[in-house]
């Protein structure tokens, strides 16, 4: 729907929800990048921080919460051997 700019800097927000404090707040998010930077084990890591409670990238408060995690270029393999790595060495820092 249209909004004309007056209207819309006349009009009040909520504050923003942080899921990652001062990283993340609610809705969607994209990571982009060229290819070989290390974004799928980036956002593997948020989602799973998320997901857990634990802080994110050993850093980032985070709220604990449901996530939906789509690796559309990853199989189940990929997925279970990195989300192992991820959460072994989380445990024993």
């Amino acid at each position: 729907m249209p909004i004309d700019i007056v209207d819309l800097l006349k009009k009040e927000f909520p504050e923003q929800h942080w899921i990652i404090d001062g990283l993340l707040i609610t809705g969607l998010t994209t990571i982009a990048g060229p290819p070989k930077l290390g974004k799928s084990w980036l956002a593997l890591n948020l989602a799973l921080s998320v997901s857990m409670g634990h802080s994110a990238l050993g850093v980032y408060r985070t709220r604990q919460g449901k996530v939906l995690y789509l690796a559309l270029e990853d199989n189940e393999r990929r997925i279970h051997d990195r989300v192992n790595k991820l959460t072994v060495n989380n445990a024993t820092a």
